[in-house]
């Protein structure tokens, strides 16, 4: 019956910067003026935490001279993702089995 989400996206707007779109969802019992004083405190401090890692990240990239990102098992579309951003940078199609869906379709079976 209660149940709030709270979805952002991050969008490069260069090699070093993002812009962050973020919506909040709520409902309730209680009456959203009265939940929203509460809640936005609480979302504000989570894409905080959010910009510190995103800070810490990028001073890692910055002093390792570029990206060095791994995955592993547990990460089930983090591959299929870095492949097609690669594939697009190319200029290319979808290199073959690059569908997560059906790897993670698997690993749920």
């Amino acid at each position: 019956r209660n149940h709030v989400i709270l979805t952002s996206a991050l969008t490069p707007t260069s090699d070093f910067e993002v812009r962050l779109h973020s919506v909040a969802t709520f409902r309730t019992s209680v009456p959203g003026f009265l939940l929203k004083p509460l809640l936005f405190p609480i979302g504000q401090r989570i894409l905080a935490q959010d910009r510190a890692m995103l800070g810490a990240q990028l001073d890692t990239i910055r002093r390792f001279g570029g990206e060095q990102f791994v995955s592993t098992e547990v990460d089930l579309l983090g591959p299929h993702i870095w492949r097609l951003l690669k594939a697009a940078e190319r200029g290319v199609s979808a290199p073959s089995g690059a569908e997560p869906v059906e790897s993670l379709v698997n690993f749920l079976a």
